[in-house]
């Protein structure tokens, strides 16, 4: 259940004056933000790092429109893991966007461009290939 927009700007606030802020803080913002700017349909998932999960694999993962992002929250001055760094290359090599982000402003910098190229048109054509050959379809988000 969602808080109610009072409680959600009193948590902002909350988070926002915290001068040491947390992982989580920067994420929860960072979440909040893609909720209100991707439009359309979206999964935006949290990774917790449990035993039953790769370790080294970033915080978040969004799907929008065909693209794939991966983000690892880092609060500020901190740096990753030689871990996650070799994960994010090998996310990078097979062609997802993947940083580090440890702020919201980091994340409207490197998913900007994404977004408005992509446009806001709830048809977006996708074009698929098959056994060599092209079609080309909308699909509708």
């Amino acid at each position: 259940m969602k808080p109610k927009p009072d409680q959600q700007i009193e948590n902002f606030i909350r988070r926002s004056k915290s001068k040491n802020r947390l992982e989580k803080d920067i994420q929860a913002d960072i979440v909040d933000w893609l909720e209100e700017n991707l439009p359309g349909p979206k999964m935006i998932r949290k990774i917790h790092g449990n035993m039953y999960q790769r370790a080294g694999f970033p915080d978040l993962e969004i799907f929008w429109k065909s693209m794939v992002w991966c983000i690892e929250i880092k609060r500020k001055g901190k740096d990753t893991t030689p871990l996650q760094k070799n994960t994010i290359a090998h996310l990078r090599r097979i062609g997802i966007h993947a940083w580090v982000a440890d702020s919201v402003e980091s994340v409207q910098l490197n998913m900007g461009s994404h977004i408005s190229n992509a446009g806001f048109c709830p048809t977006y054509p996708r074009t698929w290939e098959c056994s060599g050959l092209m079609w080309e379809k909308d699909c509708d988000l």
